[in-house]
């Protein structure tokens, strides 16, 4: 379902504010009571990992049961009736007709027990069911045949919200959870390997970066057809590229001689529709029952722009491998920084850079040679891949200290001084210094030498999922900092060891000034500690949400997410997906700029994962519906962070917010609506185009290592240069008196009692 337009809902904050009430507790609560309650809700209904078999393609044989084409009609119709998966493909819906099975139920048998953790989902068949909720004195509905129950099952094991008893002999048709996210899974994996071995064999795209190809993989999609069923038609005009996952199909009409030609598995066709838009040469016709997978030229040129660009850009990315310094930089790094360069071309004799004028511009040789000069004297001779006037990168008032001069034609790329935040937010001028340890050196800077014995507690600050946070300073050195605390036996107890050490990883890892610094770490028997930067602004949850509002003005918005933009943007070009972004998960620094925090789901992704993690407000559709799923998320969940900034609550929230069904239904059924007083034409276009069911249609996904949304008019009054560096002045700047200042932090209901029994198992945490 499309979202609705700007001018079809007007809603005022009091109606949405005095339902909040309600579910808050009323408005009688204090503000820290409130803030809290409506924290707590959200964070208590995270999703945790349930789909452990996450990346395997070799999932275990399903159980199958043949089927009527009655019965499969049944459980087609249930499917497109269900608002939460009306929206699979004929391909998930054949892999749901086949991990089906019958279940007879006699009258007056309990199927679904309130408060048990869910784990089949129904279809009725013949019967009928009435179902129970704690507090209704009747049932509350009666699923006949061609109904549907426990449908948050397919998602997660979240707790049965009600009692379901058969009133009558009933026939229903049921799946497991873990049965049909695995055949997903498999199903997926087998096409995307099909597809990337096809890509791999097509000559046109032999030069294609494996990055790239993976990307390619990923844009196709999987269409079905009937045996005598005709794919293409010669003469017709064509923009499609065929890859065969299962069948035969012919080749009829071949070329100017007419000839025959039977392709089966792995086999391919239709390649030249990926560059020009020319006639078939061929009618394409199935001979048995085929799979395909498409990839449409329209969508390989959104994700990664034409062909021709795209081997050119990976044959400069070839050319900047070579470089030494820029060897030191990650593949990611590498294709963000050549989306900078400029090439330019200089004929046989001219200066490319002139002795004594402003250094202001880094050169790498791409094609030719080039002379360096130095005080009238000739130096040295650059070949391809060479660089040069590296000293551009340090100061803003050096000069040339060579010439540089064409030897031939010569092409040479050029990275400006400006460009050089937008490459790598920094790091890439701490590479200038070194070249075999820059990236641990630079990262072991951050890294503050402080003896555990050297920190003393002087305030809670608040408590999320696993942690409890509190404000420590440095006996030694006075620094304030925030120490996050982990209690090993929730860690365990909820399976998110590996979640842990991925935290700790990736946070060394980035380096950003929109992301939280992590300085140091600890542990001991019972709980483990991060040394984290200390961000006196407090949640920026609480900016959103007060007493008297809800959502900040939209200059406000703006600012709060161009910050968070520019960071999602930095992590992509990581290949690290964040999974868990909502207001609760950023904190305010002294400057009042945003900082994202709290990197327990992230996740380095290259293809694609399947875990089901999240909060389920932000949660993306591909995420639900086990469909495999990589840094898009995050930008869907942007769009949510986006419309809840504006509005004052997320746009999947049904009335009674602690229904997770609901909110699955409106999220993978697209229904969410605007108030045509608080989203204008731009804020509307921007949300819409991140609330993509697709998630090769929404407009963050661009060419390698590039974010579109960045040129969105609605982000116009916002200069990035700027931004980045922190020379815009916040909205709103926290008020503080002192470095232990925490007024802006709300420690309500933090429980910080630890187990001293817990005994741990297992050496999870040895390079904690």
């Amino acid at each position: 379902m499309a979202a609705l337009a700007a001018d079809e809902i007007v809603e005022t904050r009091t109606e949405r504010q005095e339902s909040a009430d309600v579910l808050d507790g009323g408005a009688d609560m204090t503000e820290p009571q409130r803030v809290h309650a409506l924290r707590i809700k959200r964070q208590v209904r995270n999703v945790f990992h349930f789909f452990q078999a996450e990346d395997s393609s070799d999932a275990a044989p399903l159980p199958t049961e043949e089927k009527s084409p009655e019965s499969i009609e049944v459980i087609k119709s249930a499917l497109s009736r269900n608002l939460l998966l009306n929206s699979l493909t004929e391909t998930e819906v054949d892999i749901f007709i086949k991990c089906s099975l019958s279940q007879e139920v006699p009258a007056g048998t309990t199927i679904i027990n309130h408060g048990e953790d869910g784990d089949y989902f129904y279809i009725v068949e013949t019967g009928l069911f009435e179902v129970f909720t704690p507090n209704a004195s009747a049932a509350v509905c009666s699923p006949g045949p061609g109904d549907t129950f426990g449908e948050l099952a397919i998602l997660c094991n979240a707790p049965r919200a009600a009692t379901v008893t058969a009133k009558e002999n009933s026939l229903v048709w049921k799946i497991e959870r873990d049965q049909f996210r695995n055949s997903m899974a498999a199903a997926t994996n087998r096409h995307l390997n099909v597809a990337r071995d096809c890509l791999k064999r097509v000559e046109l795209l032999a030069d294609l970066s494996e990055s790239a190809r993976d990307t390619a993989a990923n844009a196709a999609s999987v269409i079905t057809y009937k045996a005598g069923a005709t794919i293409i038609t010669k003469g017709d005009t064509g923009s499609i590229f065929y890859m065969i996952a299962e069948g035969t199909v012919q080749c009829r009409d071949l070329g100017t001689e007419g000839v025959t030609l039977d392709l089966g598995v792995n086999a391919y066709f239709g390649e030249r529709s990926l560059v020009t838009n020319d006639v078939r040469s061929a009618t394409v016709v199935a001979l048995t029952d085929v799979t395909l997978m498409a990839l449409a030229r329209e969508d390989f040129e959104k994700l990664l722009g034409p062909l021709q660009d795209q081997l050119a850009k990976d044959h400069d990315l070839k050319v900047l491998e070579t470089t030494e310094f820029l060897s030191k930089l990650s593949p990611e790094e590498r294709d963000h920084a050549a989306s900078k360069f400029i090439t330019h071309e200089f004929p046989d004799g001219a200066n490319v850079v002139k002795q004594g004028t402003p250094c202001t511009s880094f050169f790498i040789v791409k094609e030719g040679q080039v002379q360096c000069i130095k005080n009238n004297q000739p130096t040295e001779i650059l070949e391809v891949g060479k660089e040069f006037n590296l000293e551009a990168m340090l100061d803003v008032d050096r000069l040339c200290e060579f010439t540089v001069v064409a030897i031939g034609d010569v092409k040479c790329f050029e990275l400006h001084r400006s460009d050089l935040a937008q490459v790598m937010s920094g790091e890439l001028s701490n590479l200038v210094h070194s070249h075999s340890q820059r990236l641990v050196e630079q990262q072991s800077s951050r890294f503050r030498v402080l003896e555990w014995e050297d920190l003393s507690i002087k305030a809670v600050l608040g408590a999320g999922t696993f942690g409890r946070v509190k404000l420590v300073q440095s006996a030694s050195t006075g620094d304030v900092f925030a120490l996050k605390t982990l209690h090993k036996k929730e860690v365990v107890m909820h399976k998110q060891q590996q979640n842990v050490m991925n935290e700790k990883n990736i946070m060394i890892e980035c380096n950003h000034p929109f992301i939280l610094s992590l300085y140091q770490t600890y542990k001991d028997a019972y709980c483990l500690h991060m040394l984290l930067e200390y961000c006196n602004g407090g949640e920026l949850f609480t900016v959103l949400h007060t007493r008297t509002r809800d959502g900040v003005p939209p200059a406000s918005a703006k600012f709060y997410c161009a910050g968070v933009m520019l960071a999602l943007g930095y992590l992509l070009r990581k290949n690290i997906s964040y999974r868990d972004l909502k207001p609760e998960n950023m904190l305010v620094d002294a400057l009042g700029y945003v900082k994202i925090i709290d990197f327990g789901f992230a996740k380095t992704i290259k293809g694609s994962t399947r875990t089901v993690c999240g909060t389920p407000e932000y949660m993306a559709p591909e995420i639900l519906l086990g469909r495999g799923y990589n840094i898009q998320v995050d930008w869907w969940a942007f769009g949510v962070l986006l419309y809840e900034c504006l509005a004052g609550y997320s746009p999947f929230a049904g009335s009674n917010a602690d229904d997770q069904s609901q909110i699955f239904r409106n999220i993978t059924s697209l229904k969410y609506r605007f108030s045509k007083r608080l989203f204008d034409d731009d804020a509307v276009s921007v949300v819409k185009s991140l609330l993509v069911l697709d998630p090769k249609n929404r407009i963050t996904a661009g060419p390698e290592g590039s974010v579109p949304l960045e040129a969105h008019p609605w982000f116009a009054d916002i200069d990035m240069e700027k931004m980045i560096q922190k020379e815009i002045v916040a909205p709103w700047v926290p008020v503080v008196t002192d470095p232990l200042d925490t007024r802006n932090f709300d420690p309500y209901g933090v429980d910080d009692t630890i187990d001293r029994s817990y005994v741990d198992s297992g050496n999870w945490d040895a390079e904690f």
